[in-house]
Parts: C-alpha cells; sequence; structure tokens
C-alpha cells in the first residue's frame, strides 16, 4: 500500500505545479520541488493547493480507504540573494518539513533565506 501511496501523491502533485517545476524524490517519503522565480508568498500558496488536494482524497487500494496528508517545508531565497549550495538549500527545505511535522503534521511551515 505504502508504494501505492506513493505513487499517486507523487502523480498529484506534479499535477499541481507548473510545467518548469522540478519534483524530485529525494528519499523515503521526501519529496523536493524546484520552483524558480518563485516568491514566497507563491511558494506557500501553491504548498497549500498541493497539501489540501492531496488531503481532499484518500487513496484506495485493495478497497481500502488510506488518508493521506502532507508536511511541506518551504524555502526561499530573496532576490539577489547569493546562491547556496544545492545541498545546504535542501537542508533548510528539511528542517522546515521537520518543524512542520513537530508543529502537528498536515501544514506548511516556509522561511526565506537572504
Amino acid at each position: 500500500a505504502g508504494d501505492k501511496v506513493l505513487v499517486e501523491v507523487a502523480q498529484r502533485v506534479h499535477n499541481a505545479l507548473r510545467a518548469e517545476d522540478v519534483l524530485a524524490r529525494i528519499g523515503g517519503e521526501e519529496f523536493a520541488i524546484l520552483m524558480r522565480g518563485t516568491s514566497k508568498r507563491e511558494a506557500m500558496l501553491a504548498a497549500e493547493r498541493i497539501r489540501e488536494s492531496v488531503a481532499a482524497s484518500p487513496v484506495v487500494h485493495e478497497g481500502r480507504t488510506i488518508t493521506v496528508t502532507l508536511s511541506l517545508g518551504v524555502a526561499t531565497l530573496t532576490k539577489g540573494a547569493s546562491t547556496p549550495s544545492a545541498s545546504s538549500f535542501l537542508a533548510q527545505a528539511d528542517a522546515l518539513l521537520y518543524q512542520a511535522k513537530e508543529q502537528g503534521r498536515n501544514r506548511t511551515v516556509g522561511q526565506t533565506y537572504a
């Protein structure tokens, strides 16, 4: 059932993105989305839209209904900021994801880095 949920969630997330956005599975149940040219407000709105969309439609597997929720960490850079390494920026987003989980799951936490 876990694989079915991962495939279904990935498809729903992919369908909610723009053509130029990139969705990648980075391990286990974690995904990263790269959204170039997106403000923190726009990224948070997109994340919330994705979170709500996934939570609104359970996954059905072998006749059983599986409720799925997402915790999301949104890291953005201010325009003109020096670009951190990919691993550093991903670590920042990951820390925000864990904040969302610690705050009760099924939520989005975001922060802009200068």
